[in-house]
């Protein structure tokens, strides 16, 4: 391919950009990389502008015209910043992984840039050949593909021409839109699936989120509703199983699916009533829970040893009138035992 080299003047400085590397990619579309120097120029004064794709080449030859003055004078302008001293803008690399469809455990773990205007998703060449990508359809070669954390069946198209070893395209990242009903700010809002939302929602809730249960009679709901207003000036947020009747899941799915995010337990436990169940959970499960009575109110005596057998369980006692000092203590409590246990668990990691 005949490209002879082009020069810009651009705010007062020669930029030249030439041929690098160009490749065919399919029937229509070639990949090029530049060069981009300037000479003479203060400190580095040279780059390259990789995985430019054209699909006219073959068919119009003045509209590719068009397109690669426009390519290479954008190339020209990349280099602006490094010669005038400016920080060049960061470039965020994606963690992603690329395996043969045919055997997804012959894969490999990769770095990945996005190019929304690139039409097409590009891998390096060697990648390609290492995992022996099959053939595809439409010219390019058959990959399951992971980027961050969700996982597609895609065509990928070896070139030389780009400098990470998968450059997500335009046609992937429509891909990961395809369904998508809620908007997004960020490309990689697509590339995280449900799941991983549900994750971080849940470390997110964990630092805030308090379950309080109990009796739901009429005078166990009140003493809820008490125990909520000492929570909420605590500064926590709580939860009461009660206000989520909609769902169909039974309430030891639903104390278990609400404890799971949230950072303790407060069991109101003056008023009789299953909850001893739960508390018998989290005994199980190394749920924090503080088990909270009024004096001369308590439903559960039998349970009393699961204070001294675990300690993520323990029990409180206030007088009529007096529950949000009892609430004072036992939030106390609670957070001392969840920070013992996050540094346990940094001293593991």
């Amino acid at each position: 391919m005949g490209i002879a080299d082009r020069t810009y003047n651009i705010e007062g400085f020669e930029i030249v950009v030439g041929l690098a590397a160009v490749e065919r990619l399919d029937k229509d579309w070639i990949s090029i990389k530049f060069n981009v120097t300037c000479d003479p120029a203060p400190g580095q004064r040279s780059g390259t502008w990789s995985g430019a794709m054209f699909n006219n080449y073959f068919t119009d030859k003045s509209a590719f015209e068009r397109d690669l003055d426009r390519t290479m004078r954008a190339a020209a302008q990349s280099l602006l910043p490094t010669l005038k001293g400016e920080s060049r803008p960061a470039v965020h690399l994606w963690m992603a992984s690329v395996a043969n469809p045919n055997d997804s455990s012959r894969r490999v773990q990769l770095a990945a840039s996005v190019m929304p205007r690139s039409p097409k998703t590009l891998c390096g060449r060697e990648v390609a050949d290492m995992l022996d990508l099959p053939a595809g359809e439409s010219g390019g070669r058959k990959a399951f593909v992971q980027v961050l954390a969700r996982r597609f069946f895609v065509e990928l198209y070896p070139s030389s021409t780009i400098l990470t070893p998968l450059l997500i395209g335009g046609d992937l990242i429509q891909k990961a839109a395809q369904g998508r009903k809620e908007p997004f700010t960020e490309i990689s809002d697509l590339f995280v699936d449900e799941a991983v939302k549900a994750y971080q929602a849940r470390q997110a809730a964990r630092e805030h989120t308090v379950l309080l249960i109990g009796s739901y009679s009429e005078e166990g709901k009140r003493r809820l509703r008490r125990l909520e207003a000492e929570v909420v000036r605590r500064g926590y947020s709580p939860v009461l199983i009660e206000d989520f009747r909609g769902d169909e899941a039974s309430l030891e799915v639903k104390f278990l699916s609400f404890a799971l995010i949230s950072k303790f337990v407060l069991y109101e436990s003056s008023v009789p009533s299953g909850a001893i169940d739960e508390l018998k959970i989290s005994k199980d499960n190394g749920i924090v829970i503080a088990k909270l009575n009024e004096a001369g109110s308590d439903a559960t005596t039998m349970q009393s040893h699961y204070e001294r057998d675990c300690t993520h369980t323990k029990f409180f006692e206030y007088e009529s009138g007096d529950l949000g000092s009892c609430v004072e203590e036992a939030v106390k409590w609670a957070e001392t035992v969840c920070a013992q246990r996050a540094h346990s668990s940094a001293d593991v990691r």
